[in-house]
C-alpha cells in the first residue's frame, strides 16, 4: 500500500472540526496530512491531531520584505526604545507610553492602513508564499479545499502557479461533512 500525501487547505477556519476528523482519518490510514490555516489561533480550540503538519499563512506572509518592514519599524523600533529608555524611575511611564502608542497608533496603522493597502498591493504574494513553503516539492495525492476563503486561495495559488498542485485532484468540501454523514468517505480514499 502507498503511503498518501493529503493537503488539507482550510484558510478560512470555518471547517475546523472536520478537517481535524479528516486529517486524523489520514494519519490513520498510514498517510501524510498537512493543513494550511489561516491564523494558528482560531485552531488552538479544535486540537488537530499529533502528527498533522501545520502551515500558518500569517507567519509565511511576515517572511516578505513589506511585511517585515513594517513589524520593525511600527512595532520592534518602539519596543527596543521602551526597553532601553524604561529602566529605573522611568519604567512606569515610558510602559504607560508604550502601551497607548500601541493602542492608540499603532495598531490602528497596522490593521487601518498597511493591511488594507498591502494585501491590495501583493494579492499574488500570499499565493506564491504557500506555493513556495508548501508545495514546491512536496507530491500529494490530494488537495482538500474545505470552505469557502480556501476556494479564493487556491485560486490564487493557481493563477500564480497553474503546476502548484502537480497531478493532485482537488476535492471541495464546503458543505458540513459532520452533518451529511460524509466524514467517512473523507479524502483518506
Amino acid at each position: 500500500m502507498t503511503r498518501r500525501s493529503v493537503l488539507f487547505v482550510a484558510t478560512g477556519g470555518s471547517r475546523r472540526r472536520a478537517v481535524s476528523i479528516e486529517s486524523a482519518e489520514v494519519l490513520a490510514a498510514g498517510g501524510r496530512a498537512t493543513v494550511i490555516v489561516d491564523h494558528l489561533g482560531a485552531w488552538k480550540s479544535s486540537a488537530l491531531p499529533d502528527g498533522v503538519e501545520i502551515v500558518e499563512t500569517t507567519a509565511l506572509e511576515l517572511r516578505h520584505w513589506a511585511r517585515a518592514w513594517e513589524q520593525l519599524l511600527v512595532f520592534a523600533a518602539p519596543a527596543f526604545v521602551v526597553r532601553v529608555l524604561g529602566r529605573g524611575a522611568l519604567m512606569r511611564p515610558v510602559t504607560r507610553l508604550h502601551r497607548a502608542y500601541l493602542r492608540l497608533f499603532a495598531t490602528r496603522l497596522h490593521r487601518g492602513l498597511f493591511m488594507p493597502v498591502y494585501r491590495a498591493l501583493t494579492r499574488r504574494v500570499r499565493a506564491r508564499l504557500i506555493s513556495r513553503a508548501v508545495l514546491r516539492g512536496a507530491a500529494y495525492d490530494a488537495v482538500v479545499v474545505s470552505d469557502p476563503r480556501s476556494v479564493i486561495d487556491v485560486a490564487a495559488i493557481r493563477r500564480a502557479d497553474p503546476y502548484a498542485f502537480g497531478a493532485a485532484p482537488l476535492t471541495f468540501r464546503l458543505t458540513d461533512a459532520e452533518a451529511a454523514g460524509a466524514v467517512g468517505a473523507g479524502a483518506a480514499r
